[in-house]
């Protein structure tokens, strides 16, 4: 909805603090990044190679946290859908528009530490 807002009023990108940060911060975020998703690759291998049995053995750990957890494939793919999504509306919204509406009368670290 913010984005559609911005966008409607012709307001640059730049004003909810979307613009491009060409230097060393880039470069640590893509190292990190693809860190992350090897070590999350090679868990998801490591977990498809476990027997039937383990698995199960694993699932039954996992106590209350297992009511949360998607059960079947069509769960799964909306609960990545879902975590994507709010993943990136929560930035756009919290580090975005709100510090954006803040600024005026907190200045940029006020309205950080607000939103």
């Amino acid at each position: 909805m913010t984005t559609v807002l911005c966008v409607s009023a012709n307001r640059p990108w730049s004003a909810l603090g979307l613009t491009a940060v060409l230097d060393w911060r880039l470069a640590v975020s893509v190292i990190v990044v693809f860190a992350l998703t090897t070590l999350f690759v090679l868990q998801v291998r490591i977990l498809a190679k476990l027997s039937a049995a383990r698995r199960a053995a694993l699932r039954s750990r996992l106590g209350v946290m297992r009511t949360l957890s998607p059960s079947t494939r069509e769960e799964r793919d909306w609960f990545m859908a879902i975590s994507i999504t709010a993943g990136v509306c929560e930035e756009l919204l919290y580090r975005g528009f709100l510090t954006w509406a803040l600024r005026p009368w907190l200045g940029p670290w006020g309205a950080a530490a607000g939103s």
